[in-house]
């Protein structure tokens, strides 16, 4: 592997990178724009919130004291929307609908809905491919 392409790669994680809806499972369609799950922001944010957790919510385990599923899964979608997920095309709410425009708020609404799991996956999918699409064009590219 090249440098160029590690750059390309971490470019990608840390500025964002449009991922197509076969990565994702929301339709060929939507398009999500998203940084990497690894960016600097997210580790940060995720390290900050899960120091902040007290300890009646937090579980014992083999290791110690960690989070619980629940707060866990709590903080990582507050890392998505605050520091992965950038923007979305053709997100509709049925699929003769208008599509919905992106926002911080909207983001958060779908994020967090508990009926909307898939929809948080999808992102989640999509941050951790956004380096792998970037190394596969990358590739490609140089190939031409």
């Amino acid at each position: 592997m090249s440098l160029a392409k590690l750059r390309a790669e971490q470019g990608r994680v840390v500025h964002g990178a449009w991922v197509n809806g076969s990565i994702h499972g929301l339709g060929e369609d939507v398009r999500l724009l998203v940084r990497g799950r690894w960016n600097p922001e997210f580790r940060a944010m995720q390290a900050k919130l899960q120091a902040a957790v007290p300890s009646n919510k937090k579980v014992r385990t083999e290791f110690g004291l960690e989070v619980s599923p629940a707060e866990s899964d709590r903080i990582i979608s507050e890392c998505l929307i605050e520091t992965v997920l950038l923007d979305w095309e053709n997100l509709r709410e049925t699929d003769d609908g208008e599509p919905i425009p992106y926002s911080k708020e909207k983001a958060r609404e779908l994020l967090t809905d508990p009926m909307l799991v898939p929809f948080r996956d999808a992102v989640l999918v999509s941050s951790m491919q956004v380096a792998k699409e970037g190394k596969d064009a990358f590739e490609a590219d140089e190939k031409n």
